[in-house]
């Protein structure tokens, strides 16, 4: 399985991993008309940390199962003219309820909360992602 940050548009953008989060550097290339980040590289920043996310929290699914984008719901909140990085985070009760549903039907799909920011105190942008799953083979995904 490709790394994250292997993914040619990923690695395009220049979307790095450190740590267990991803980061997003100001560069020229990315620039809209005023100057500061795109809303397309940071969306794309954003939408790639959620599927990582999957994969950390549901290993066993890499390799089994297909995983699409479905949905998403943003809202930009500031401009970025510095580094940005991606939070992520999947609701407990959401994520058991998706595993079972998965396991029993073979298919299921997932809400991923993103946040990106500039700083501790900046978010330039929150939104939720939501996944297809659906396993490789009828047999599950173990």
């Amino acid at each position: 399985m490709m790394e994250i940050v292997q993914i040619p548009f990923v690695k395009h953008l220049g979307i790095l991993q450190q740590d267990d989060r991803l980061w997003l550097h100001p560069d020229p290339a990315l620039e809209n008309h005023i100057g500061t980040l795109h809303a397309g590289a940071i969306y794309t920043l954003a939408e790639t940390a959620s599927g990582m996310a999957l994969m950390r929290n549901f290993p066993k699914l890499a390799g089994n199962v297909t995983v699409l984008l479905r949905s998403s719901e943003i809202r930009y909140k500031a401009p970025a003219k510095t580094t940005v990085y991606a939070t992520v985070q999947i609701d407990n009760t959401e994520a058991k309820t998706f595993l079972e549903r998965l396991e029993k039907r073979g298919k299921s799909s997932i809400q991923v909360k993103v946040v990106v920011k500039a700083n501790e105190n900046c978010i330039v942008m929150d939104g939720m992602f939501g996944w297809f799953v659906a396993t490789n083979t009828a047999g599950g995904y173990h």
